[in-house]
């Protein structure tokens, strides 16, 4: 299996895993299976080639391509599915060269992808296994200004999302996104000036034309002038992002004080909270944001915090969830923290308490662990 170390790649792009082996004496076709142990532990089995029969699961129906002895065969419009909690197949045949290397690309990242990634691969003489872990990363959020629902052009929209710490996303991102869960029944810019929303839960207002089914709506592409919201997208953190506040709480300025103060680079912008609480932060306390938004980030049910799903909130001025509350309103503060030198000098946060009041700073586990 090829590489030896961990693959990482980014949302909605593609990897290839290869299973190379050797047959000792007379050649007899191997079965060839790939599965992926998921962060929780299940498994699924992905992929089994025998000979000429491939089974695919359908978790991977239009996302695979098969590469072996110089024939390429894509199972996309295979119906075929297997998994190890049934053990039921569906094998369509097709011809396929036999080969001593076989390599899997995995088309169009999801962050569900994530995992290890085990080949095994057996005959009547021999049998062998080696596994690779796979890190996706990247996410997708949706963004609207301060000036309310519906106000960003084409080019505002670019503008916004670069300021909230990202780049505006493109389609085949917020596909990835709704595949990993994404409702969100608000129209949005993305990149190559299209207007979509994602919907796994359809509901009235927010079916389109496709009423009952779950996907991703578009508009079409639309004139750079047009109002919608954005759909932005964001990599990967550089340092951590960590909750604090003070007796009393803090208006905006002093969040950016104390964010200084305790040595971080300043509050957080939209993006690095939304990349921390994918990595695991989960928090139930409103906090400002460099952007002069107040959220918090959900991983899991807190009682304090209700019955809420895992997400970002967002605390809104008006009850059409619309403007950033006021300046001077009191909240608590999510810096962002760029230095490693920081992180190991302040890895014990108790520390943190001798600057300026600081009630409490935050670190959680993995978002699903």
């Amino acid at each position: 299996m090829t590489p030896p170390g961990p693959i990482e790649s980014s949302l909605a792009s593609s990897i290839s895993i290869s299973c190379l082996f050797r047959s000792k004496g007379r050649y007899v076709p191997p079965l060839i299976k790939l599965s992926r142990i998921s962060a929780t532990g299940g498994i699924v089995c992905l992929i089994i080639l025998k000979g000429r029969s491939l089974a695919i699961a359908s978790s991977f129906l239009g996302r695979v391509e098969v590469v072996g002895q110089g024939a390429v065969q894509s199972v996309s419009m295979f119906p075929l599915w297997m998994s190890y909690e049934t053990g039921r197949a569906k094998v369509h045949h097709e011809s396929f060269t036999d080969g001593a290397n076989v390599t899997f690309t995995l088309l169009g990242l999801r962050k569900s992808d994530a995992g290890r990634y085990v080949c095994e691969v057996k005959n009547a003489l021999a049998q062998g296994q080696d596994f690779v872990d796979l890190k996706v990363h990247g996410v997708v959020y949706h963004y609207r200004p301060d000036s309310g629902r519906y106000t960003l052009s084409h080019f505002a929209a670019q503008a916004a999302c670069v300021a909230s710490g990202g780049t505006l996303a493109s389609p085949a991102q917020l596909l990835v996104a709704f595949h990993d869960g994404m409702d969100r029944c608000d129209a949005g810019w993305l990149s190559d000036g299209s207007v979509r929303y994602p919907i796994n839960r359809p509901r009235a207002g927010c079916e389109g034309d496709c009423k009952g089914v779950p996907g991703v709506r578009t508009y079409g592409l639309r004139q750079p002038r047009e109002k919608y919201d954005a759909y932005c997208y964001a990599e990967k953190l550089q340092g951590e992002v960590i909750y604090t506040t003070a007796p009393g709480q803090l208006t905006l300025a002093a969040a950016w004080r104390l964010c200084w103060a305790i040595g971080a680079h300043g509050l957080a912008t939209p993006a690095a909270l939304h990349l921390a609480w994918q990595a695991g932060l989960d928090h139930c306390e409103a906090g400002w944001l460099a952007d002069g938004s107040v959220r918090y980030p959900i991983c899991t049910h807190q009682q304090k915090c209700g019955s809420l799903a895992k997400g970002i909130y967002t605390l809104y001025r008006y009850a059409n969830q619309s403007g950033f509350p006021d300046p001077g309103g009191h909240y608590g503060a999510y810096c962002h923290i760029h230095t490693l030198s920081f992180l190991v000098k302040m890895r014990k946060f108790d520390r943190i308490t001798e600057f300026a009041g600081v009630r409490e700073c935050v670190r959680e586990k993995s978002c699903g662990e």
